[in-house]
């Protein structure tokens, strides 16, 4: 039995959407540009159901990553993911994006791994997973660190969009850069869903405080909003 799903993530500098039937059909298409998300996600969506044949009313879930990341980006796929679920009745459903990358390296990495994304001013968002032949947990949970500051104890692979100036200074902290796609892979978030490891889809806005920037510590905390 066909269950369709659509899969939208607008977290990063560049993004894409993903639409599966939960059997053979799969097709994604690639947002290139962050600004222009407000423009380019409903067309995406658009074709990607004219590809399938399908109308919105046969969509039976929608999920939509959380981020952490930029806070334009994931509103503007939060927003379209609730009016469309909303206008078709389709579940609404969350996955953070970091699990995202999490899930996408299952078989190809084993071993503590840390996505993280650009959060300017020499800081990353970030959390740590143990990624096993065929698993995934969320052993660190999502933070936000300067880079210089950044220490586990421990080795561990690391896989970000950009940050290529510091894979340096993460290298002398145990850390080894792994190649990945641009952003997380909807399809990804689509399969965590089906997993039934989604969530609420409300973004991840995570924001250190003054007292915490000028100490230069590593914050985690995944309740803290901007």
């Amino acid at each position: 039995m066909q269950t369709w799903s659509l899969g939208i993530e607008t977290s990063g500098d560049t993004g894409c959407v993903t639409l599966d039937d939960g059997q053979a059909w799969q097709q994604s298409i690639e947002l290139p540009v962050a600004r222009r998300f407000a423009a380019s996600l409903a067309p995406a969506v658009a074709e990607l159901m004219a590809r399938a044949g399908i109308l919105a009313q046969h969509l039976d879930s929608i999920v939509v990553g959380t981020g952490p990341g930029s806070y334009t980006g994931m509103r503007v796929g939060a927003s379209l993911a609730a009016g469309l679920a909303r206008g078709c009745g389709a579940k609404l459903l969350g996955v953070p994006s970091l699990d995202g990358w999490a899930a996408s390296l299952v078989g190809t990495h084993q071993g503590l791994l840390v996505p993280m994304v650009d959060a300017r001013r020499d800081r990353v968002y970030w959390a740590g997973y143990r990624l096993g032949p065929e698993s995934w947990e969320r052993s660190h949970s999502f933070g936000i660190a300067r880079l210089a500051d950044f220490e586990l104890g421990e080795p561990f692979a690391w896989c970000a969009r950009g940050l290529e100036s510091c894979e340096e200074s993460l290298r002398a902290r145990g850390g080894t850069r792994l190649e990945v796609a641009a952003c997380p892979p909807a399809a990804a978030l689509i399969a965590i869903a089906r997993e039934g490891r989604a969530g609420p889809a409300q973004p991840l806005y995570l924001k250190a405080t003054e007292a915490e920037e000028r100490a230069g510590k590593v914050v985690v905390d995944p309740g803290r909003g901007a």
